[in-house]
Formats: C-alpha cells, sequence, structure tokens
C-alpha cells in the first residue's frame, strides 16, 4: 500500500498514475515469474532420472499403504512430461475406476524408457 500525503493537487494525481504504473508493472513481472505447481513438476520431471526418482518414490508408498492411486497418477504425470500423451487419455488408461492390468502400465513405462523390475526388501 501507498501513502501518498501533501504537496499540490497536480502533482498528487501525477503521483497517484506514477504510483499505479509501478504497481501494474510489478503484478506483470510476478505474473510472469510465478507458475502453478503442476507446470513445475511436468518440467521436473522431463529429466529423465528426476522422473525415475519419483516413480520410484510413488512405488515406495505404494509398498507402505497400498495406494494404488498415488503411483498410478505419478506414471500419469511423468507420461504427460515425458511422451506429450494428454491428461484426458493417460486418465481413461490408468484411473483406478479403469483397473489398470500390469499390462498397460508396464507398455506406458517401456515407451517412456524404463521398465518393471524385482529387487529384494532391505
Amino acid at each position: 500500500m501507498i501513502l501518498l500525503c501533501g504537496g499540490e493537487k497536480d502533482s498528487q494525481d501525477r503521483d497517484i498514475k506514477k504510483a499505479k504504473g509501478y504497481w501494474q508493472a510489478y503484478q506483470e513481472k510476478m505474473s510472469k515469474k510465478l507458475r502453478n505447481h503442476e507446470e513445475v513438476v511436468i518440467e521436473q520431471l522431463r529429466n529423465p532420472e528426476m522422473a525415475k526418482a519419483y516413480l520410484d518414490v510413488a512405488l515406495e508408498e505404494y509398498e507402505q499403504d497400498g495406494d494404488l492411486a498415488f503411483f498410478l497418477e505419478a506414471l500419469q504425470n511423468v507420461a504427460q512430461a515425458r511422451s506429450g500423451i494428454t491428461r484426458q487419455n493417460l486418465y481413461r488408461d490408468l484411473s483406478p475406476e479403469g483397473n489398470p492390468e500390469l499390462r498397460t502400465i508396464s507398455l506406458i513405462l517401456h515407451n517412456l524408457g524404463y521398465r518393471l523390475s524385482v529387487q529384494p526388501i532391505q
């Protein structure tokens, strides 16, 4: 908030216009810097190592609490980031309501450059 006091009427009007201009410029600058969370996640998941780590964490979460929806959402995010497949198509194929088969998950992972593997519990 800017508080303008004193001065002549002409200078007050000029100062108010100047302050409004500064505020508008600030808002435009900040709107270019701010992005929503989903945009940032998708951008980061374009990196294959980041995508792999993200899927690893999602699988670990699934092992701990059995929340398949979380893993499927992570797979959707990686597929969207790395392949450009639309979210609508992925949702249809990977939604918990769609009951995705292991074959579907494996095919999507393969197309992204990953594969399912088995590792000993540590």
